[in-house]
């Protein structure tokens, strides 16, 4: 049901915080550029983990041996995952629970609006 949503729900969430920031129209290059380097670091670092890991834990390329097949399996299996639902808790810990930050500045203040508050 969620597969794939780790791909499509950051860009979703940077155009939100775009809006959020009052910065549509303005500054999104600026947005983008960093999410990219954001990325392509992520990727540099992911490989220059995973490959060294990959040779402490018993995998060298060209091996069919069941500790190489399980070598591979933890690093691209295992490891994603973990990252991921690690990913999830701070995502959790540091934004879900703070509504301020999920709603914006403004929903936490009472609206002097007169539809905000019906006379009865």
């Amino acid at each position: 049901m969620a597969l794939g949503a780790d791909l499509t729900v950051p860009g979703a969430l940077l155009n939100q915080l775009i809006d959020r920031c009052g910065e549509r129209g303005r500054t999104d290059g600026a947005f983008m550029g960093w999410w990219n380097l954001a990325t392509k670091l992520n990727l540099a670092l992911a490989a220059g983990l995973s490959l060294p890991l990959l040779g402490l834990w018993g995998y060298a390329p060209g091996q069919q041996g069941a500790d190489a097949v399980l070598a591979l399996g933890l690093a691209y299996g295992l490891l994603p995952c973990v990252l991921k639902l690690l990913a999830g808790l701070a995502l959790y810990a540091g934004l879900m629970r703070r509504p301020d930050l999920i709603s914006g500045p403004d929903a936490t203040k009472p609206s002097a609006h007169p539809s905000a508050h019906p006379q009865a």
